[in-house]
């Protein structure tokens, strides 16, 4: 018990003192902490939706669509819920948009998605994100060279169409 309430700030402490043993302690601290059963299922209901429901909004880079799905799949992890590896690898390829159906398809082709490895799969994301942007660049810098030619017409009096031999 003492050990608990040396850990504790003064304000845990008065919470926890009246308390008659130490895992009394300890399960007052549990339920202030991470709450109830029915609040645990709750949380892990909403980490649950999450996962389910993330994709890749407009504008984001896969730098932050990773950043943004490490975090909802390590959420589960403090309540003894873990998603496998191959489930993670096919969840982010599902959440990616329509423009990137093509990498996709040719990631699910070419490698074992139950192998894949995370990392890597950001990893081959990344390099297909970084080429993209330099074929954009390249197509603006090829759009700026153009240049829009216009000719000028000019109708002489005496030079028209009008004086064909009109005995045609």
């Amino acid at each position: 018990m003492h050990t608990l309430f040396c850990a504790l700030g003064p304000e845990k402490y008065s919470g926890v003192s009246s308390c008659a043993n130490a895992k009394k302690i300890w399960d007052k601290l549990e339920a202030t902490h991470e709450g109830t059963n029915q609040v645990k299922k709750l949380k892990v209901g909403i980490i649950t939706l999450n996962y389910k429901t993330i994709v890749m909004k407009l504008k984001e880079n896969i730098k932050a669509v990773s950043d943004r799905f490490t975090i909802i799949i390590n959420e589960p992890k403090s309540y003894r819920k873990t998603y496998l590896n191959e489930e993670i690898v096919q969840k982010i390829l599902r959440s990616l948009p329509m423009s990137w159906d093509a990498k996709c398809t040719t990631i699910e082709e070419a490698k074992n998605l139950e192998t894949l490895s995370l990392d890597e799969l950001i990893d081959s994301l990344l390099t297909h994100e970084m080429r993209l942007k330099e074929v954009n660049k390249e197509e603006e810098n090829v759009e700026k060279d153009k240049v829009d030619i216009a000719l000028k017409s000019t109708i002489e009096e005496g030079n028209s169409n009008d004086d064909v031999d009109e005995d045609q």
